[in-house]
Formats: structure tokens, sequence, C-alpha cells
């Protein structure tokens, strides 16, 4: 009995060094690329070297949104995913920032009751109304984005200006929402890791 409650012990503290924060979509920190690409993700391309950062992008997750658009995904050498992405676009019927902001706080609705209050919040427009838009498109003109933060992951909601100029009929915007999960203890061991690897490459 006591060798039971013993093994029991061991196998609950090495679960609990493991653990990690939940990644959102469906994911795990920490999964490699080959796990990911089984998750069978619709239309997903994978780019970037292993001996940096390794990028793939899917028009689905095991567990999506609400909302089309596409997931974007990052894998750190050693580490495995640590950054996880979401955008949507929005307002392709008009100028103002009407879909956008309705997007825009159902996903910060979701998000506040998940992890909170947001920690900064930075929504502030020189110019608003049709112009909306325009302004987003220009430095220092206003941002509009909160950021929050949760056991050790870091996320952000924001609108993205889209590239080039703003046209009838094509998204004005993207309503993006950003999931970080890479502590200094994991960039430390990444370092360490590929020095290694560099440092045992004889030719």
């Amino acid at each position: 009995m006591k060798k039971l409650l013993a093994v029991a012990m061991a196998v609950l503290f090495i679960a609990g060094c493991d653990s990690k924060p939940d990644a959102p979509f469906g994911f795990k920190w920490g999964q490699t690329v080959k796990q990911t690409l089984s998750q069978n993700l619709k239309d997903a391309k994978v780019s970037g070297d292993e001996d940096t950062l390794i990028f793939i992008s899917a028009h689905s997750a095991p567990q999506p949104v609400p909302y089309s658009g596409w997931y974007s995904l990052v894998f750190t050498p050693g580490v495995g995913l640590t950054s996880a992405s979401f955008s949507t676009p929005v307002d392709e019927g008009g100028v103002f920032f009407n879909e956008g902001r309705n997007v825009y706080g159902s996903i910060s609705k979701t998000l506040e009751e998940k992890y909170g209050p947001p920690q900064n919040v930075k929504e502030s427009m020189a110019r608003d109304g049709a112009e909306f838009y325009s302004c987003l498109k220009e430095d220092g003109c206003g941002k509009w984005e909160r950021t929050y933060q949760h056991d050790g992951v870091n996320i952000k909601l924001s609108v993205r200006p889209t590239p080039g100029k703003l046209m009838d009929g094509l998204s004005k915007a993207y309503i993006g929402v950003d999931y970080e999960y890479y502590t200094e203890k994991m960039k430390k061991e990444s370092l360490e890791k590929s020095a290694k690897k560099y440092s045992s490459n004889n030719f």
C-alpha cells in the first residue's frame, strides 16, 4: 500500500512539474510540428527553418472559433509550439468600424471572462467615423488593442489595418488575437540546446 502511494505521489509530482497552461484553439503548448499536422488542419502550410523558427498557417483548428479566418502557429527549436494567433477580416461592405467593433467586442468579452480584465487598453483614434480605418493605417494616428496575461501566457487583441489601399468590397481591417507562451526559462533552454547542437557539428 505504501509503495502504491509513493508511486502515485511521484506521478503527480512529475505531472505537476511538466504542467503548462491551456493553449487556445485546441492546441497544446510545446506540441511539435508533426503532432500539429496530424490534427488535419485545413489548407495547412509549413514554412521557416527548424534551426530558427517554423511557421504553420491554416484555415481550421481542433477547436475553431465562430469566425472565418486563419490560424498562425510558431514553433521554437527545442521547445515546440510557443505562439498561436487567429485573424478574421471585417467590414468588407463599408468604411465604418461597425462589424469590426462587434467582433472585437465579442472576443474581448470572451477573453475577459476567461482571463480577467485586460492589463493594458489602448483604444484611441485621432479620427473616427468614416475615417477610422484610414487613421488606423497611419503611423501615430491611433491604436485599437488590449492585452491580457494569465499563467505566463501573454494575449493581445487588436484591430490590424489591411495592407494597401482601402477599397469597396474588400475588408478594411483584421481583428486578431495573439497568444504567446515563451517564458525566460524556456528561452534559456532553447538557446542552450541550440548552442549544444552547433558545438557538436564537426562537419
